[in-house]
């Protein structure tokens, strides 16, 4: 409760052999039951390349929708035959209510171009199937691969206190201590 900066996925992506890649949309959406990711839980989203220290995009969670998070106008370009290692973060709203909530992402859409042909590719597991490319770009857990983009991590919120102990003795050296065990 209250944390920044909480990993909730990570993943790579790899360009091709011959041809530069240009990233400009990633979505990604809660898989988590039981719980409605709003801004009553998270505050922000960030979107981090690893081994950066600062975030390529934050996204505040009332420019949420539903549970879908969308970094748009980004310009990530990766070099042919290249994979670098994204994750994104959040940071958690202080609030006790919060307690054993939990947030699981998974990636469920993005949009990515060939720079040397300046035209929008998708990757099969983006594929709809259908010969039309309307619905590429969203990927649905039915899809071939679609289960293997669920992040590893849950991350279940757990609400942190103190506990204060103040000794009552007769002892006049010590009988107005108190200590603060945790918190």
């Amino acid at each position: 409760v209250g944390s920044e900066n909480v990993e909730l996925i990570n993943f790579n992506i790899k360009a091709n052999e011959s041809s530069d890649l240009k990233v400009t949309e990633l979505k990604f959406v809660d898989q988590a039951l039981g719980s409605t990711i709003d801004n009553k839980i998270v505050t922000e989203f960030k979107l981090w390349k690893d081994g950066v220290t600062t975030p390529l995009k934050s996204v505040s969670s009332s420019q949420m929708s539903g549970e879908t998070v969308t970094f748009s106008d980004l310009n990530i370009t990766l070099a042919a035959n290249t994979t670098e290692k994204y994750y994104v973060t959040t940071s958690l709203v202080k609030d006790s209510a919060n307690d054993t909530k939990t947030i699981r992402y998974r990636l469920s859409g993005y949009s990515v171009e060939e720079t040397s042909k300046g035209r929008a590719i998708y990757d099969a597991v983006a594929d709809d199937g259908v010969g039309a490319t309307a619905n590429d770009g969203a990927i649905a857990t039915t899809e071939a691969g679609g289960t293997s983009l669920n992040s590893a991590r849950t991350v279940t919120i757990r609400g942190k206190g103190s506990l204060n102990v103040v000794m009552d003795n007769t002892n006049t050296e010590t009988k107005l201590d108190s200590y603060v065990i945790a918190g």
